[in-house]
C-alpha cells in the first residue's frame, strides 16, 4: 500500500453507514455543556448596592450641598459688607427705614399677642389662635427686619437688630413646640428681646 492510500485510510471514518453517521451526529448534539456562562459572574458583580449605603452616599451629598450654599451665603455677606459707604443722606436713609420696621414689627407682634376675638368663641380655639397669630408675627418680623439691613445702615444698629431679630426667630421657634412665656429660658429671650428694642430705640432716636 502506497503512502497516499494510508493517508486516505487514516482519515476515512470507521463505518460511512447513514446509522453510524446519524450516531455520531447525535453523541455530538447531546454533548452536555461544562462551566457557567461569563455573563453569570457579571450578573452577580453588579448586585444592587445595599440600603443603607446608599441612604449614606445621598446623606453625604446633601450635606456638601448644605455646606456649599452656607459657604457661598457667607461669602456673598462678607462682600455685601464690604462696599464702601460713604454718602451721608444714603445712610440717614437706610437708618430710618431700619428704625420704622423695627416699629412696625414690635407693633405687628403686641396686637397679634394681644388679639381680642369676638364675644362668644370657645376661649380655648382663641388661645390656640392667639398663639398661633403670635408666632407668626414673631418669625414674619424677624425675616422682615434681616431684609432691611444693608451696608448703608449704622454697624451698631444693623448689630442691635441682627441680635433682636434672632432673638424673636427664638421664641417663635420655642414658642411653636408649647414652650410656655414662664419658662425659665423663654423668659430669659423675651427679656433680651424687650433689651435689644430698648437700645434700638435709642440708637433711632439718635
Amino acid at each position: 500500500m502506497s503512502t497516499d492510500e494510508q493517508d486516505e485510510k487514516d482519515v476515512t471514518p470507521a463505518s460511512t453507514g447513514n446509522g453510524d453517521s446519524k450516531a455520531a451526529d447525535g453523541a455530538v448534539a447531546a454533548k452536555p455543556r461544562t462551566g457557567r456562562s461569563p455573563m453569570d459572574k457579571v450578573a452577580k458583580d453588579r448586585a444592587p448596592l445595599p440600603l443603607p449605603l446608599i441612604v449614606a452616599a445621598v446623606a453625604l451629598v446633601v450635606a456638601l450641598i448644605a455646606v456649599a450654599v452656607a459657604g457661598w451665603s457667607l461669602y456673598a455677606l462678607s462682600q455685601v459688607t464690604k462696599e464702601p459707604v460713604s454718602d451721608s443722606n444714603e445712610q440717614n436713609s437706610a437708618k430710618v427705614t431700619v428704625c420704622d420696621a423695627t416699629i412696625m414689627v414690635r407693633k405687628g407682634i403686641a396686637v397679634n399677642a394681644n388679639l381680642q376675638l369676638p364675644d362668644g368663641d370657645n376661649e380655648q380655639i382663641g388661645a390656640l389662635l392667639r398663639g398661633a397669630n403670635s408666632r407668626v408675627a414673631l418669625v414674619t418680623g424677624a425675616e422682615y427686619l434681616q431684609s432691611k439691613l444693608t451696608p448703608a445702615v449704622p454697624a451698631n444698629l444693623t448689630d442691635a437688630v441682627q441680635k433682636f431679630s434672632n432673638v424673636l426667630l427664638e421664641i417663635g421657634a420655642a414658642a411653636s413646640v408649647g414652650t410656655l412665656n414662664d419658662d425659665p429660658e423663654q423668659a430669659n429671650r423675651l427679656h433680651d428681646a424687650d433689651t435689644y428694642a430698648a437700645l434700638i430705640n435709642d440708637l433711632c432716636s439718635k
